[in-house]
């Protein structure tokens, strides 16, 4: 997959996340099934979170997975994502997120991002994108 591809795909999905979200009332926004799950809020900003750390994690010429605990990396990366809570603002945090994450890979350029890091086996950074993006279409449901 080229590094084209993977960013329409990526637009695509994120496209598809805010359609779905778009129909769902502002007010069911903080609803929460079980106390375990999260809210429609909350997986926006998780989701919002996932990209930024995968982004950032891996648009940089020293990715590695192992270097401090996922959570840690995910934290140092995500903390734009915790802000704004309203409708709009989460719904805006999405396309901005998608934004800056287009830009970001972009600079990185598709050379750097056919570099092959540990990941659970030797994967290409584009690929370990890929997954990414799987993520975020298993929430969208």
């Amino acid at each position: 997959m080229s590094l084209e591809e993977l960013l329409d795909f990526c637009k695509e999905v994120r496209a598809g996340v805010i359609a779905e979200l778009a129909q769902i009332p502002a007010e069911q926004f903080g609803f929460q099934p079980a106390s375990e799950s999260r809210s429609v809020a909350g997986i926006i900003r998780h989701i919002v979170e996932v990209q930024k750390f995968s982004t950032g994690e891996l648009c940089r010429p020293d990715t590695d997975f192992s270097r401090v605990p996922i959570r840690e990396l995910a934290e140092r990366h995500a903390a734009v994502a915790h802000t704004g809570g309203d409708k709009e603002e989460l719904i805006g945090s999405l396309r901005s997120s998608m934004e800056s994450v287009e830009a970001a890979v972009r600079a990185f350029g598709e050379e750097a991002l056919c570099e092959k890091v540990q990941y659970g086996k030797t994967m290409a950074k584009l690929d370990i994108l890929y997954l990414y993006i799987t993520h975020e279409m298993y929430h969208r449901g």
